[in-house]
């Protein structure tokens, strides 16, 4: 006659016997060392690629080039996207830039002012 027996789990389980244990926390990142390519830092920032490649060729972001590409360092990108951001900033709340809106305001209620529609902007910049 067969009769079923229950296993009892052994004493070094390996259920028992892992204690939960924090994840190994991720070095923090060395900002000297990690890089970004150029046409990766204009993607980053919606911007020109050649306008990158000049700043950082004029010395105006610190860069280097390997097999003539050129890397930009990470905290070299995110302090000219601050700069980037701060004229924006200064640029939005000067005052002769919310009296030219105000004139262009009053040119388009007179009807005296025309925005061409964004196609006709585009075949614009094509003739070039």
């Amino acid at each position: 006659m067969l009769t079923a027996q229950i296993a009892k789990p052994a004493a070094s389980s390996t259920a028992t016997s892992r204690k939960l244990r924090p994840a190994p926390k991720r070095p923090q990142p060395d900002l000297a060392k990690e890089t970004l390519s150029v046409a990766e830092a204009a993607r980053l920032l919606d911007q020109e690629e050649w306008i990158l490649r000049s700043l950082c060729r004029h010395g105006s972001i610190p860069s280097h080039e390997v097999n003539g590409e050129r890397y930009i360092t990470l905290s070299d990108f995110t302090a000219y996207r601050r700069r980037r951001q701060a004229r924006f900033d200064h640029w939005d709340r000067s005052p002769a830039l919310k009296a030219l809106d105000e004139v262009t305001d009053a040119l388009i209620k007179q009807g005296l002012y025309w925005e061409a529609p964004p196609e006709a902007m585009a075949q614009s910049s094509g003739d070039r």
